[in-house]
This record gives structure tokens, sequence and C-alpha cells, in this order.
């Protein structure tokens, strides 16, 4: 288990290595999954589920096999093979997503009614923070549950509340970790944005293929090497 920044940055540098040869079909998969979202907003949660499951499964697969050279089209084929799981998946999560998010937008009504009652600026105020404090909660289980397509690719029959539990106790003491590597993730992202997310092209596989090393790592599948600054598998 890695437990700094700097085995962060040696876990994405050996997470390049898997997009080697590979980056055109991660850049059309990634691309494909943004574009389906956007285009059928009006079932975007089943899209969303379906394309981080094919999506998921397509990394971990470049991860694993990484002298093999994909192709766009072996994406095509794990949508139409294997989606159905995470349409179920993603739309439990979503519910209990929503659930945690609508405290901190309950304590926001709250601020604005007292506000309207001219209630103390004192209670105003500390309901100011306990609304920026309460955004922690949906933050947890948007990681507490970052590894379930993953578990879902490597558990097909398992039951959906076994995977929220496996992804629960493989996240604990881990978390601070995954924060950790995705705002390492920062500047490519602004480059992204300033180059009118051209850049997010390249971008985004490489955040999704780090994740999926980081998943690899947490299952026992690669361990990081910090003295020999690489990663070997076992």
């Amino acid at each position: 288990m890695f437990n700094y920044l700097d085995e962060i940055a040696i876990l994405k540098k050996d997470a390049l290595k898997a997009l080697k040869g590979n980056w055109i079909a991660a850049v059309v998969a990634c691309c494909i999954m943004i574009l389906a979202i956007i285009a059928l907003k009006v079932i975007g949660i089943i899209m969303i589920g379906m394309m981080l499951h094919s999506v998921s499964g397509f990394f971990l697969k470049m991860a694993r096999n990484r002298d093999k050279n994909f192709r766009s089209t072996d994406f095509f084929k794990e949508i139409i093979t294997d989606f159905v799981p995470g349409i179920k998946l993603s739309i439990i999560v979503m519910f209990i997503m929503l659930f945690w998010a609508l405290i901190p937008i309950f304590i926001y009504t709250l601020v604005g009614f007292t506000a309207v009652l001219e209630q103390n600026e004192a209670i105003q105020g500390a309901l100011r923070v306990a609304f920026v404090l309460s955004w922690a909660l949906p933050l947890n289980s948007l990681y507490k549950y970052s590894q379930i397509f993953f578990i879902l690719q490597d558990n097909k029959d398992m039951p959906v509340k076994e995977i929220l539990k496996k992804s629960t106790e493989m996240m604990k003491g881990n978390k601070g970790k995954l924060i950790a590597m995705d705002l390492s993730f920062s500047g490519w992202i602004l480059v992204g944005v300033m180059t009118l997310g051209l850049a997010l092209n390249w971008v985004i596989p490489y955040i999704i293929i780090s994740r999926t090393v980081y998943y690899q790592v947490l299952i026992g599948e690669h361990v990081i090497e910090k003295k020999e600054l690489k990663v070997r598998e076992v």
C-alpha cells in the first residue's frame, strides 16, 4: 500500500505505461462516454451507469494486458456485451448520493430562512459554516464507493449490497490517498480548460487509468516499490 505523494507520482507514471500504444483507443472510449451522457440527458443516469461500467472494464483490461494494443472497437464490444449490471448499481449509488446531498441543501435553505426572519448573525454564521462542512458527507460517499465498478468487473454475480460493502472496506484509510491523487491532476485539468477542452481528451484517460492502477494496488495486483521506483506485479 502506498502512503505518500511521491508514491502517487510513481503510480501515475506506471499508469502511463498502460496507455502506451493505446492512447487512441482510450481517448475514443472517453469521448464516446462523455458524448453519450450529454446526448441522452433524459436517461443520463442510465447512460452514466452503463458507460462507467464499460469504461472501467475497458481500462482494467488495458492495465492488465499491457503488451496488447487495444482498438476503439474493443470498447464498443465492451459496451455491447456487458453494460446492464452497471445501470442498476449506478441508480442505487445515485440515490445514496442524493440523500447525502440533501443535507447541505437543507442547511442552505435554513440559512436563507433565518436571513428572511432577520435572525441573529451568529446563528446565520454557524449555519453557513455547517453548510460548507456538510458537503463532506456526499464527498465521503463519492470516494467510499469509488471502487464499485471495478469490483463489479471482477465479481459479475456479486449482489449490489456486497459490492458497496466491499468498496467501503477497501477505501478505509485510503480515501485521503485517492483524493490526493485526484488533486494532483488539477494542473492538467487547468491545461484542459485553457485549451477549451481539447487537452482533456488526453487528461481524462490519464486520470481513469491512474484510478484503475490504484484499484490494482488496493486488491494486491500491484505493489509500489518505492526504492526501485517501479511497480512490481504479484
